[in-house]
């Protein structure tokens, strides 16, 4: 084989190998796994997982994906040299989930042995508060108040102490029948929506507690105002 090709051969094996050492690397030492535990609903957790970079070249993060968008994330850097880490910043909302949860984060890199990576995390959402209905319908009309109630139950283990409840509009009042419900208890939510202009009316009461881990929820009310009622007694002439 004359000295020129072997030569050139050797030039591209070392160019190939320096290639393959010149690689990124990545390693999440936590695992891809992991469990939130008991989650009370409506509240938000989150979870910083570190990415290290044990390759030699640098590792980049081109995409993540998350399976809902009760799923929120952040990379500190998408890109991380040789040697170094960043951080992967996953939050959950509970919202409108209950019992046991399983939700994905995806990632997309530059390591050819870890294009692709699935994030799996678990938790088990408790209601604290159950409400009876969840949302509040008002049929009214343009010239009398309208009045619905809202059961609030403590399911959970230690008492609640409602802090304030407040409508999004001044057209609905809000009265609690008691502010602190013991494990068991039930509070009932008188709300009355206020005479006003035809059509239709939605919002929100936010609702505060004294309790961390689920200090404050929201209760949707909607409302289709119509024209003046009829007047009783009313008949026609013949």
């Amino acid at each position: 084989m004359p000295r020129g090709t072997i030569a050139g051969i050797a030039l591209l094996l070392l160019i190939f190998n320096s290639v393959l050492l010149c690689q990124p690397r990545l390693q999440l030492p936590g695992g891809t796994k992991f469990d939130f535990g008991e989650v009370y609903t409506g509240t938000t957790v989150h979870r910083d997982l570190t990415l290290k970079n044990i390759g030699t070249d640098t590792l980049i993060i081109s995409e993540i994906s998350a399976a809902c968008g009760c799923t929120g994330t952040m990379m500190s850097n998408d890109r991380i040299a040789a040697g170094d880490s960043g951080s992967l910043f996953i939050s959950f909302n509970s919202k409108s989930f209950s019992g046991d949860i399983e939700k994905v984060v995806t990632l997309t890199t530059n390591d050819t042995s870890h294009g692709h990576v699935r994030i799996t995390f678990t938790a088990k959402i408790l209601k604290w508060l159950t409400l009876e209905p969840e949302y509040l319908v008002f049929h009214a009309s343009v010239d009398s108040a309208a009045t619905e109630e809202l059961s609030i139950v403590n399911t959970g283990t230690f008492a609640i102490r409602i802090l304030s409840a407040t409508s999004s509009t001044d057209r609905l009042s809000v009265t609690l029948t008691r502010e602190l419900i013991h494990s068991g208890e039930e509070a009932r939510m008188q709300c009355t929506l206020k005479p006003g202009a035809e059509g239709l009316v939605n919002g929100t009461i936010a609702v505060k507690t004294d309790q961390p881990k689920m200090p404050s929820f929201a209760v949707r009310f909607f409302a289709l105002v119509k024209s003046k009622s009829p007047r009783l007694g009313s008949s026609e002439h013949n």
